[in-house]
């Protein structure tokens, strides 16, 4: 993950090392990317913690674990990181062939990137085409969390994200500025509070948290829905309504259109079908500020026009 230090260095670090007391920020070059960063550690966290008492987190915050701690709470989960192989693979549907799904070229996972209508009325005025023709393998795991986690409406049968189309996520920051731990940490709760929020916490097979280590069908009916009690609480920091499969048989070497970093496995386009996850029922995501309306509540999306006065309190701690 790339990071910037206090001094303002950039530099590439693996998740367990993000406790060094001189790392503030995340440092990709995309302000998405680094939105979508800070959700997948705070999430990464949250899912592997044992911590449980308050004045235990508490602890945590004034004196970050280790290194060493964070690696063994990490380790039973690398089999869900995985972004290449003939299984499972990071946030890519289990079963989706290149046979069976529809070609797109890699700059298509990114939020911005220009729809094909777009191109074909040649009205891509602002977002530039062909500006992204490969990327590496950390910037694309990168985008399809990203998409995965913010996914606009997409198409017929291309499900938007848990919590709708472009979602607004709301973090906590410490103040005055410490460390990027400091600001992660703050948005994890104490395992037992966690739990409570929603989902079964009964469903204990990894692929009710991490679901694309099985196929889709194992979590939800051919055509169906998803709703909370359908899979694990920690289920809503993996979401994954879109089916794509990141084509590696033809990975080049060069420079990556995004970080600009030299790679040996740049890649160029993915695969992707519709009737992913269809995530539909009460989700409380604790990114996101809810309103209430007549058919009950709902995230809070960016508008237009902005936010008027009255939703100010509620975007901060929620209605």
């Amino acid at each position: 993950m790339p990071i910037r230090r206090r001094t303002g260095l950039v530099d590439w670090i693996a998740p367990h090392q993000i406790i060094e007391p001189d790392i503030v920020a995340f440092a990709a070059n995309r302000a998405d990317f680094n939105g979508a960063l800070a959700q997948m550690m705070i999430g990464l966290l949250q899912t592997t913690t044992p911590i449980d008492d308050e004045g235990d987190w508490e602890d945590w915050l004034e004196t970050p674990p280790t290194a060493e701690v964070l690696q063994k709470w990490f380790a039973p989960t690398a089999e869900a990181f995985v972004l290449n192989g003939d299984g499972a693979r990071f946030m890519q549907d289990f079963s989706l062939t290149t046979a069976e799904g529809a070609e797109s070229t890699i700059d298509a996972l990114l939020i911005d990137a220009a729809g094909g209508s777009a191109i074909d009325k040649n009205t891509d005025h602002f977002v530039k085409r062909d500006t992204i023709k490969a990327m590496c393998p950390h910037c694309t795991a990168t985008a399809l969390f990203t998409l995965q986690t913010n996914a606009p409406a997409g198409g017929a049968g291309h499900r938007t994200s848990l919590r709708g189309g472009g979602p607004l996520t709301t973090l906590m920051v410490a103040t005055p500025s410490r460390s990027l731990w400091h600001d992660l940490w703050l948005n994890v709760q104490p395992q037992r509070t966690f739990l409570q929020r929603g989902g079964d916490t009964l469903k204990t097979a990894k692929h009710f948290t991490f679901p694309w280590l099985a196929e889709i069908i194992q979590i939800q009916p051919v055509g169906g829905e998803t709703q909370p009690l359908q899979v694990h609480p920690h289920h809503v920091f993996w979401a994954m309504p879109r089916r794509i499969r990141l084509d590696f048989s033809d990975v080049r070497t060069g420079l990556c259109d995004v970080c600009k970093r030299d790679s040996i496995q740049l890649l160029h386009r993915y695969v992707t079908k519709p009737q992913g996850l269809n995530y539909k029922g009460v989700w409380r995501h604790p990114f996101s500020p809810y309103y209430e309306t007549k058919e009950g509540w709902l995230p809070v999306h960016p508008q237009p026009g902005g936010f008027s006065y009255k939703k100010l309190v509620g975007m901060g701690i929620g209605d």
